[in-house]
């Protein structure tokens, strides 16, 4: 993570040896829209203001060959049940995080997993879904508490070291066996 003025972070997460995930975080009041054929362009503008020789290699390699997605931030945390019926939620669908924790497609697939666990221990499946929100409701809202937390005293221009002590209680948690 590197953040900058303006409130606006950037950072990376490592998907293979060949492939990187790069994100750019941005305070804005309202949702804003660009053209897709600007979006390269426009975020290398705004990396421009970093000095890590890191972001540099990375806003240069935006030549229009490489994948830019724009979009707002979508944090939601839907009530429980997150059934009705045979039909269940899982990751995003029941709980999307701001993405400083990294951690949603790990939500997820912690999800589909206690998900099968309880509908192979229950014999019917109103129960089955019943006992997989039971479940995992404490452990997805503290992760969710912590995350909107982060978002929130980026957004507010707080102090760097809460942000740390959160994503760290955050991981630490994220640790834990489900």
């Amino acid at each position: 993570f590197w953040h900058g003025e303006g409130h606006q972070t950037v950072g990376t997460l490592p998907l293979s040896e060949e492939l990187c995930y790069f994100f750019s975080l941005e305070n804005s009041a309202q949702h804003v829209r660009f053209p897709t054929e600007r979006l390269g362009e426009l975020l290398r503008e705004r990396l421009a203001p970093f000095t890590a020789p890191e972001i540099a290699e990375v806003a240069a390699r935006i030549d229009g060959t490489r994948h830019v997605s724009f979009r707002p931030l979508d944090i939601l945390l839907m009530p429980q049940p997150w059934y009705r019926g045979r039909v269940a939620l899982v990751g995003d669908a029941a709980h999307a995080m701001t993405p400083q924790m990294t951690s949603g497609g790990g939500m997820a697939i912690e999800d589909a997993v206690a998900l099968a666990q309880e509908l192979s221990q229950h014999a019917c499946v109103p129960e089955a879904l019943a006992a997989y929100c039971e479940r995992r409701a404490p452990r997805v809202k503290r992760l969710y508490e912590i995350s909107l937390e982060i978002c929130v005293n980026e957004q507010a221009g707080g102090d760097g070291g809460r942000g740390m002590e959160l994503l760290m209680e955050g991981h630490a948690l994220l640790a834990q066996p489900f």
